[in-house]
């Protein structure tokens, strides 16, 4: 059997793993979108040297938010571990 707090923490760590799975398939179609664009433009539309940074640009942006929910997650953790 389970006491209060832990299954407060089983729905936290529920919650936080829910909204990472659904951040990276978002990030994942975001590249995906992305890489699909550059790839089919002709590349007197769109220079190389564009395309790339796009590219760079998605991959960041799909890093950094990785980045973000680790630290949230610590973070939230923390106010937890204060709060007991």
């Amino acid at each position: 059997m389970q006491d209060t707090n832990n299954m407060a923490l089983f729905l936290f760590h529920t919650a936080m793993r829910w909204a990472a799975v659904r951040l990276d398939t978002l990030s994942l179609m975001v590249v995906f979108a992305t890489s699909l664009f550059v790839t089919f433009m002709p590349s007197d539309v769109i220079p190389p040297a564009y395309a790339a940074l796009a590219l760079s640009y998605a991959m960041n942006v799909s890093n950094s938010r990785v980045l973000s929910m680790g630290l949230g997650h610590c973070s939230a953790e923390l106010l937890f571990l204060i709060k007991i």
